[in-house]
């Protein structure tokens, strides 16, 4: 299939399914959410870059623990852009301190990442926006700067990058956000209309245009969630084509602007810049 048929297939989809959720609470409580992520272990955390914290919550919404703050020391952050869970660790682009921070599941700081702790002759990421683990442990890094990701295996040894400019189609112009899909794909908000999917080791599979903006894509197992201001659209990676399911909100509040959204064992979270919105499925 090639990427043309691919966008294709997908525009046309998109509209064929959709599934209800209504309103049923709201848990968390913060100045300008940026993103988040769910833990296998059921936990959630969540980035705030007013703050320059990330914060730590159990399903039920009892807050665990935060940390940071403004800095470029050990557990302090300046725009912490992303948050994401590997197999063990949890993991922060750290974006105007040109770093990973590395945590484990309590939150105590693991590492630092920065290229030039890598080796002489790596290339230099900076501004990262956006940063996915594999199932491997792999870690795959969105550069703003360059415009292009940046894959390190488990040991934090340089792998390769690809989505340069020297990519064609599927060369990264307008970094945004990052999901990697387990073993199988990595997926590119390149603006607010494009999707640019490559597998882990870097060969281009897709180019995905879309007729409405998308400010996010996040995921959890084979579930990938892209989020609109006020929308949610869901994809499933296991489908050819990418089919998409935009989901109906039923008692959304007012004045509602969605940053992030997750599918988890069927409830759907949505980030906000203060909250978390809670969506259960219409039996």
């Amino acid at each position: 299939m090639s990427l043309k048929t691919v966008v294709l297939f997908f525009v046309i989809t998109l509209t064929l399914h959709s599934q209800q959720y209504h309103y049923a609470g709201e848990i968390g409580e913060f100045r300008q959410a940026s993103s988040f992520t769910i833990s296998s272990l059921g936990f959630i955390y969540v980035t705030d870059v007013a703050t320059n914290e990330i914060v730590k919550y159990d399903l039920q919404g009892n807050k665990l623990k935060d940390i940071g703050g403004f800095g470029w020391g050990n557990a302090q952050f300046d725009s912490p852009s992303d948050i994401c869970t590997g197999p063990l660790n949890i993991y922060v682009a750290d974006k105007n301190n040109h770093r990973i921070q590395i945590f484990d599941k309590d939150l105590n700081l693991i590492t630092l990442f920065k290229s030039n702790s890598v080796s002489y002759n790596t290339p230099v990421f900076a501004y990262p926006v956006a940063v996915g683990i594999s199932n491997q442990g792999d870690m795959f890094i969105l550069d703003s700067d360059n415009r292009n990701i940046h894959k390190y295996d488990i040991n934090g040894s340089y792998i390769n990058s690809f989505g340069g400019i020297d990519a064609g189609e599927l060369s990264i112009s307008e970094p945004l956000d990052l999901h990697v899909d387990g073993n199988k794909s990595v997926f590119i908000l390149n603006g607010q209309k494009e999707l640019l999917i490559y597998d882990t080791f870097g060969n281009p599979q897709a180019f995905v245009q879309y007729e409405f903006s998308v400010t996010s894509i996040n995921g959890y197992g084979r579930t990938i969630t892209l989020t609109s201001e006020d929308q949610i659209t869901i994809l499933d990676a296991t489908e050819p084509g990418l089919p998409g399911n935009k989901l109906i909100l039923a008692d959304t509040p007012e004045k509602t602007r969605f940053i992030s959204s997750l599918l988890h064992n069927n409830i759907l979270y949505i980030l906000t810049e203060t909250k978390i919105l809670i969506y259960h499925p219409f039996p």
